[in-house]
């Protein structure tokens, strides 16, 4: 199909609204835009044309899944109140009538809309994630899903074990592996999820976990002289500037950029 001739069928099959559309006039507008005059032949195979697309759009979206995919930035989007941040590449897919159970692709953060009679699920051919109201992430690659919950507590189990979950509270977090029929607890950073939250949190965390974790959101590498010293405070991340500027006031360290 050449291009004018795909531009001119998307701008019928745009203004298409049932029982609203009149086909003729919206044809003879694009139509007379081509500089052609319409003929009984052709207005048929256009009506017919329209017809058939409509059918066949309403057999994909009525029920079926919707999929929202992030491009080369996250995105967040709100699914029956949820807000789901997805990371870049990162997908999503739901069914119109049941938008409290996903399928996600890559990883996404979940900001779950509280609802104890409709507990929402985070589903996958090898892992179910079941929570009431929660603020968690999920990492999945080909070879295994990590779960970190930041708050509230989920239900985190293999398909092939899904009747024994393993319960995790806030601050905890597990990996379930290809091959593992249970998920495994196992250590994570809290500002793993920082990519979403754009907040950095330190409770009594040691001087080098948290040159760490901010090597790793600002893809920076830092100079330091370890000591035994210790952090709590909570912190934007829109400055490494200014963020550094407080740490060294606080804990009269003197961190910085390597200049590499």
């Amino acid at each position: 199909m050449k291009r004018n001739d795909r531009k001119e069928r998307y701008y019928v099959l745009s203004y298409y609204r049932p029982k609203a559309l009149n086909t003729q006039k919206a044809l003879s507008i694009v139509l007379a835009r081509a500089g052609m005059k319409p003929n009984r032949r052709f207005r048929m195979r256009w009506a017919a044309a329209i017809i058939l697309a409509f059918i066949a759009g309403a057999a994909m979206l009525w029920p079926g899944k919707v999929t929202l995919v992030a491009g080369n930035q996250p995105r967040t989007i709100n699914i029956d109140g949820t807000h789901i941040t997805l990371a870049p590449y990162a997908s999503v897919t739901y069914r119109r009538n049941d938008p409290r159970k996903v399928d996600i692709n890559g990883r996404a953060f979940f900001d779950i809309r509280h609802d104890a009679r409709h507990p929402f699920s985070i589903v996958d051919k090898r892992y179910v994630i079941r929570d009431i109201g929660t603020r968690l992430q999920v990492d999945e690659t080909s070879g295994r899903t990590k779960v970190m919950v930041l708050q509230g507590c989920v239900d985190f189990a293999s398909k092939a074990e899904a009747s024994a979950p393993l319960r995790l509270n806030a601050g905890h977090a597990a990996v379930l592996t290809v091959g593992s029929n249970r998920p495994e607890p196992c250590n994570e950073s809290p500002n793993a999820a920082a990519w979403a939250t754009h907040q950095l949190h330190f409770d009594n965390t040691p001087l080098a976990e948290v040159v760490s974790d901010l090597e790793m959101y600002y893809h920076v590498k830092l100079r330091y002289q370890p000591s035994d010293k210790r952090l709590t405070g909570d912190f934007g991340t829109d400055s490494l500037r200014q963020v550094l500027e407080i740490i060294n006031l606080t804990l009269h360290t003197d961190i910085a950029p390597t200049g590499k």
